[in-house]
């Protein structure tokens, strides 16, 4: 395997893994490796997106998130980020 399918492979199993949420045992048998190997892929990818990308999403202060809160979260004054995972 060249180094550019390598590549390519990891980048569909990163895909697959976080776009459709397939089980790291599928994703292991679709590309006929190790479930560890998929494991240590997304593991690693996962760290390279998160420091690749974390700057690209600014978080709000704890200001913004309490003069913004949602009403069923006022009794929740802790709450500092409300995540939205219902749909795509």
């Amino acid at each position: 395997m060249s180094l550019t399918d390598g590549l390519m492979s990891m980048s569909s199993c990163i895909f697959l893994y976080f776009r459709l949420g397939l089980l790291e045992e599928h994703i292991a048998d679709m590309f006929k490796v190790s479930v560890s190997t998929v494991s240590r892929i997304t593991t690693t990818m996962t760290g390279f997106i998160y420091e690749h990308a974390k700057s690209l999403v600014p978080w709000p202060t704890a200001e913004e998130v309490l003069t913004n809160l949602p009403l069923h979260f006022i009794n929740h004054q802790n709450t500092f980020i409300v995540l939205d995972c219902t749909g795509r």
